[in-house]
């Protein structure tokens, strides 16, 4: 025992000297195993990870990649597709001219030259049936009895001034000049007849909104809409010009310049006398007005003139002085200060790259306050794409005018400094002091003809109804809750996606058809290959005129009946205006009509 007393003493050193080995050996060999299964595992991963430096995907996330995309690309070109499909339902033509309308969207030399002077014969009539859309109110008739002269007010004997026999409920004093298109003297261009039948189908859209707005009315007096003094379109760079920045060569010049003596003073308030541009219609007691409601839509779009554009417009009809490229030589000398004879662009930053067409539109009407979010909701609800930029209200400038004694009819137009004096006028046809009346009597002192300092291409008939008005139309005006409302903004139309057509063509071994488009009537038409339909060729036969009636107010030559005759019979169109096309009994297929 006594031997094993030293042992037992240092029994921890003797343990710790032998245990301690067997540690480090099983550390070292745990922790070899461990680093050996970490790196292993490292090195699997990092075989699954893209190697540094290339930027090349997983071949099979590639493929699949590749295929979603795809099928997104396709849904958004048939969307494309659909989208036009659907606008094409109000491209509507008259039906002198649908048959003859070409394929290709805005084709610039799609129209033969008969097709266009047709057109070109037919635009007043096509202007006036537009205008009824907006159910506007129409001059007193005020040579009823035969008595009164043209011009003169109760000037025969016995004349009982009437109103207008009109198929419509008279709702909107439609004070405006309309956007007239301008054609060359001796034969229209084909890009001319695009540029009138497109206006006239974005003029549609804003009647139509006015005419909702007023649909449950029976007249001016109860009309949320009562007036609409002012509707332009226009196109711009896009770029938006700051306030306060002076006019450029082609720009709008704040309405100061533009619309004869500007806003400040031509468009002072109601009453009938002095002002320049559209003034002397709204001119006299404005001049208290402190607030100008009405703004230089180049602060949203941009300069309308054309950097790009030649000085020399005379090949494209074009006049000098304003918006003389499509609307003559008008609006009170240019609105503001555009370059004489310089080309004005057409729409707001247009380029081959967009699928879209952007028409900038400025509009300032009367309305009830309380109704302007439904207007501006009515725009936007619109068919083609409206967007309201901006808009501007204030005092109803025509409130005094009943306290103030006005006249029972309205007072002449006739001293507008904006659309020129009497007898001035020498375009194609004279028009003379004073024009006649679309639907009997004659307007007289207002129009006269539109001065060489004025709208070139007026038609007579056609806006400007603001003088000679009924007593109750002039006092509807005096309603305490209308307010004046400026207002621009832009509409969109889309192009015709003719190369996507194609693709969609070839990649499904078998013709895109395009949706059925529906004539004016509502009544279906039959569908047809996209390849050969003319995408603009739907028949608007509301707007057909018989052969063998006189044109009024403007006089149709009388070898056009020959023409029209001719042309009505080629079309074949059937009474309940559906286009009738047959089925081969083998296959059912339905035959492509002949290209024009």
């Amino acid at each position: 025992m006594d031997k094993l007393q030293p042992l037992i003493r240092n029994r921890f050193w003797i343990l710790g000297a032998l245990t301690l080995p067997l540690a480090m050996y099983g550390f070292f060999s745990a922790n070899g195993a461990l680093k050996a299964a970490t790196e292993q595992r490292v090195s699997t991963l990092k075989g699954l990870t893209i190697p540094t430096g290339t930027n090349d995907p997983n071949e099979d996330y590639k493929e699949k990649l590749a295929t979603i995309n795809a099928e997104y690309e396709q849904n958004v070109e048939s969307s494309i597709v659909e989208i036009w499909n659907k606008q094409k339902e109000r491209m509507t033509w008259p039906s002198v001219v649908a048959n003859d309308v070409p394929p290709i969207f805005m084709d610039p030399e799609g129209f033969d030259l008969d097709v266009t002077d047709t057109y070109k014969r037919h635009y007043s009539q096509l202007m006036l049936k537009l205008q009824e859309r907006v159910e506007p109110v129409m001059p007193i008739d005020r040579n009823a009895a035969g008595g009164a002269a043209i011009g003169v007010p109760f000037s025969g004997r016995g004349a009982m001034p009437q109103e207008a026999d009109v198929p419509w409920q008279q709702k909107v004093i439609l004070a405006a000049q309309l956007p007239i298109a301008q054609f060359d003297r001796l034969a229209a261009t084909s890009e001319q007849v695009w540029n009138a039948q497109i206006d006239i189908w974005l003029l549609e859209l804003l009647f139509d909104a006015v005419r909702k707005m007023n649909e449950d009315k029976d007249s001016v007096t109860e009309a949320v809409l009562r007036r609409i003094d002012v509707l332009i379109l226009f196109g711009g760079s896009g770029e938006p010009r700051p306030t306060g920045a002076p006019a450029a060569a082609g720009g709008y010049g704040g309405y100061d310049s533009g619309y004869g003596g500007g806003y400040d003073s031509g468009y002072p308030g109601p009453g009938g006398g002095g002002g320049g541009g559209y003034g002397s219609d709204r001119g006299g007691s404005g001049a208290s007005m402190s607030v100008n409601v009405a703004f230089d839509p180049a602060q949203e779009f941009g300069s309308s003139a054309d950097a790009s554009a030649s000085a020399s417009t005379a090949s494209m009809g074009y006049s000098a002085g304003g918006y003389d490229d499509e609307y003559g030589s008008g609006y009170g000398g240019g609105y503001g200060g555009m370059a004489s004879g310089g080309k004005q662009l057409r729409y707001i930053a247009d380029s081959e790259e967009k699928r879209v067409l952007e028409r900038g539109f400025y509009m300032s009407v009367i309305i009830m306050q309380s109704k302007i979010p439904d207007f501006i909701v009515e725009l936007a609800n619109s068919e083609w794409p409206i967007r309201v930029t901006r808009f501007h209200v204030g005092k109803n400038p025509y409130f005094s005018e009943a306290g103030a004694g006005a006249q029972m009819y309205g007072s002449p137009m006739g001293m507008m400094g904006g659309y020129g004096g009497e007898g001035d006028y020498d375009g194609d046809e004279s028009y003379g002091g004073g024009y006649a009346g679309s639907y009997g009597g004659s307007y007289g002192g207002g129009f006269g003809s539109l001065g060489a300092g004025g709208q070139g291409a007026g038609i007579p008939g056609v806006g400007n109804l603001s003088s000679n008005l009924p007593a109750y139309a002039t006092a509807a005006m005096n309603h305490p809750d209308l307010v004046q409302l400026d207002l621009c903004g832009v509409i969109t139309m889309f192009k015709q996606p003719q190369e996507i057509i194609d693709a969609l063509t070839v990649a499904d071994g078998e013709a895109v058809v395009d949706d059925t488009t529906i004539s004016t009537d509502g009544t279906e038409m039959e569908v047809m290959e996209s390849e050969t339909l003319a995408p603009e060729a739907t028949e608007d036969d509301s707007l057909e005129i018989p052969a063998t009636e006189s044109a009024d107010p403007v006089e149709i030559p009388a070898t056009e009946s020959a023409v029209e005759e001719e042309t009505v019979e080629a079309e074949a169109v059937p009474a309940d205006g559906t286009t009738e096309t047959s089925e081969e009994t083998s296959g059912g297929d339905i035959p492509a009509p002949e290209e024009p």
